[in-house]
């Protein structure tokens, strides 16, 4: 830390390691900066070390809060002991995240920032419990504080002890595998291998240089992108003394780095192994010729390549390519294809992945203005993540409901092995139901970035008509796999299968910019309730399509479960009764909301029935979707309309709307997107239709050309259909 930054933090009365045991009394508190709750209070019975500790009673919610500094470009921890009785949801709010340690972003003005740390707390009642911060984001620029947060999110009472803020400038729990510490590798691309004690480490980038400092001079350090737990230098290191340190990512949280760990090449080391990658794609030639890139110290004489076992004519390799094709005609199907090179004292290294040569079931487009065509016509997804028997074998429910497209997340189990055959009866299943797909992968395989794994199933299915697109990971920032894990992926289907979209879905607002590019469709799943207002539709769609290229497919997936009931549902409903939200009247308000910020696709997502049957135990909440879906679906001419600039209708806040032309007739949604009743002027006059008649049940009184006034319940949503010329 800088000299002037300390002078400033000193004069603060606040330094790091920060560490308080909350012995003293309140005023003092105070003096260093603290903001307590009124009813705060320091008792000296029952502390978890010391003469006393700090508690906080929550009925809304309270915080005790400290603003500390903190320096751009570094990384701090937090721990405290805590004990809580009585804590639960508060009924004035519905927040519930139990009694808490947040840190939260401010600038220098101790004013506001988006982000930080915020773990879930404990709930109910517990005896001194260790809580902790592992580590923060890597503080940005505009970050001058972090606005520590004690206290109860809800309602109940917590006490606080043994509390400490501190800075990480290493991950010493990243241990070094390979190669062992100080040795000497007699390779020079040897292998690079860390172990880490978290189940979500995905990956990101090693750094390896002559010097322990790392200096941004690229004559001495290489920075490349890495996996989960090795990797190999992308080019052959010359003899001498190497450092090296991993730079990784758990889910979108960056790490603090490794330790620096360190090497030394022989001088008499292997130019080996040789990097060989499958650089082929999808052909229905008889004879293709495929490539694939090598190091370029490989020569010919060192590779051998078979295709189904038959020894292929190599053409060449040259510039870091290698071309070959097979002997004779292959027949249409997926073809193992090995490559072999054999190096220094006979050292071999094997590669195999599959080339596919199938028709496909189906083939899927991408319309200029970000519209589905299967087979050249127009699709609009009405989807469900599962029927809501959760079975593979039961479509009844969403049959009932009306949607055409479904997915299953028993493929992407990792802890489960599943053949592409059992995904193939379930995509057959499907299409005699009339259903489209969306179809994962085992997350393991993407986590490991096994190519030639994924290559195989995706050749495998591709000729399910069934089959509408490959869904490449499930939150991806969530689930702890990186960008490059995805957009590897996406490059790798594509590959083998140029007739199908792929498909993400993202959860964290930040990384929409980031993982956007490395798919085709992008989706994401903003879930309000119970927290916060619909519009939080509208405003993660607007997001979306900030980060999307032009004409990129835009989808949505809708809340279709109680939040409330996540954590203990069975438990909640015995309290509570049946799960009750979003109401038919949410669910409608979402779905045309998500349709007037112009998305190319709804699906819903609702929760297993290990948690509740969405039928059985929240009827209302099904039958809101259930009209939604079927109301859609009677709109489905006007869904696969182009957008014109007729179709932009200004309309005053808090309203919304959505219309399109389609045969001579066009339809209206004006939707209140707030909690309350409002009352509105609307100027039709731009849309050309001489009047509006309400459209179906659920419709509205007619509307005249020009200015209507009109009265709006809480989410109302009033449709409308008229001739247009």
């Amino acid at each position: 830390m800088n000299g002037v930054w300390c002078v400033v933090m000193a004069a603060l009365g606040v330094a790091l390691p920060y560490e308080e045991g909350f012995d003293g009394d309140l005023d003092g508190l105070r003096a260093q900066g603290w903001r307590l709750p009124s009813d705060a209070a320091l008792e000296t019975e029952g502390a978890h070390a010391g003469a006393g500790c700090l508690r906080v009673t929550g009925v809304r919610t309270q915080y005790a809060g400290l603003f500390i500094p903190v320096e751009e470009g570094k990384f701090y921890g937090a721990e405290v002991w805590v004990r809580c009785q009585d804590v639960g949801a508060s009924e004035a709010t519905g927040k519930g995240r139990g009694a808490v340690i947040f840190l939260e972003w401010a600038n220098r003005d101790k004013k506001w920032v988006g982000g930080g740390s915020f773990p879930i707390g404990l709930d109910g009642t517990h005896d001194w419990t260790h809580r902790r911060v592992r580590y923060t984001r890597r503080i940005p620029p505009e970050v001058g504080y972090l606005h520590v947060l004690l206290g109860v999110e809800g309602a109940g009472t917590a006490w606080f002890d043994g509390f400490r803020v501190f800075e990480i400038a290493e991950w010493a729990d990243i241990a070094a595998e390979s190669p062992p510490a100080g040795g000497t590798v007699d390779v020079r691309r040897p292998l690079l291998a860390w172990r880490v004690p978290e189940e979500k480490v995905s990956g990101g980038r090693v750094v390896i240089s002559r010097s322990s400092a790392f200096p941004e001079d690229p004559a001495q350090t290489l920075a490349f992108n890495a996996a989960a737990s090795q990797c190999r230098p992308p080019r052959g290191l010359e003899p001498g003394a190497w450092f090296w340190r991993v730079h990784l990512n758990r889910g979108d949280l960056e790490m603090p780095p490794s330790p620096i760990f360190s090497f030394t090449v022989a001088e008499d080391a292997a130019l080996w192994p040789p990097d060989i990658v499958p650089a082929w794609a999808w052909s229905d030639a008889e004879r293709p010729v495929l490539e694939a890139r090598v190091s370029d110290f490989v020569i010919p004489d060192q590779l051998a390549i078979a295709i189904d076992g038959a020894p292929a004519a190599i053409s060449g390799v040259e510039n870091g390519t290698v071309s070959f094709s097979p002997a004779e005609a292959l027949a249409p199907g997926v073809h193992d294809v090995v490559i072999t090179a054999t190096g220094p004292g006979g050292r071999s290294i094997e590669v195999r992945a599959p080339f596919n040569n199938k028709a496909p079931g189906s083939r899927v487009a991408i319309r200029d203005d970000g519209m589905l065509l299967v087979d050249e016509r127009p699709f609009f997804p009405l989807g469900a993540y599962r029927d809501p028997s959760d079975t593979l074998t039961d479509f009844s429910g969403l049959k009932e409901a009306g949607f055409n497209v479904t997915h299953s997340y028993l493929f992407e189990d990792s802890r489960l092995s599943r053949t592409p055959d059992r995904a193939r009866a379930y995509l057959e299943a499907a299409h005699a139901n009339g259903l489209k797909v969306f179809m994962g992968f085992n997350r393991a395989k993407v986590r490991e970035g096994d190519q030639a794994w994924l290559a195989r199933w995706a050749a495998d299915l591709m000729d399910e008509p069934a089959l509408l697109t490959w869904y490449l990971m499930d939150e991806p920032a969530g689930q702890g796999v990186p960008v490059d894990a995805v957009a590897n992926l996406a490059r790798t289907v594509r590959a083998i299968d140029p007739f199908h979209p792929t498909s993400l879905v993202l959860c964290v607002p930040r990384a929409f910019p980031q993982y956007t590019p490395a798919c085709d469709i992008v989706w994401n799943d903003p879930y309000p309730l119970p927290n916060r207002p619909l519009t939080m539709v509208v405003e993660w769609a607007r997001l979306a399509r900030e980060a999307a290229r032009p004409g990129q497919p835009y989808w949505i997936v809708l809340q279709g479960h109680d939040g409330r009931y996540v954590r203990d549902a069975k438990g909640v409903m015995a309290a509570r009764g049946a799960p009750s939200q979003p109401s038919p009247a949410q669910t409608r308000c979402m779905a045309y909301m998500a349709l007037a910020e112009g998305v190319n696709g709804i699906i819903w997502y609702w929760l297993p029935n290990s948690r509740y049957h969405i039928c059985e135990d929240a009827p209302e909440v099904w039958r809101g979707i259930c009209d939604t879906v079927q109301e859609l679906n009677g709109l489905m001419p006007y869904l696969l309309a182009r957008r014109t600039p007729e179709d932009a209708l200004d309309v005053p806040e808090p309203l919304l709307a959505w219309t399109r032309r389609a045969d001579g007739r066009r339809v209206l949604a004006l939707v209140n997107t707030g909690d309350a009743p409002c009352d509105v002027e609307v100027d039709l006059s731009p849309l050309a239709v001489d009047s509006f008649a309400g459209a179906g049940e659920t419709g509205a009184a007619p509307l005249e050309p020009g200015r209507n006034a009109l009265h709006f319940a809480p989410y109302e949503v009033k449709l409308y259909e008229g001739t247009a010329p």
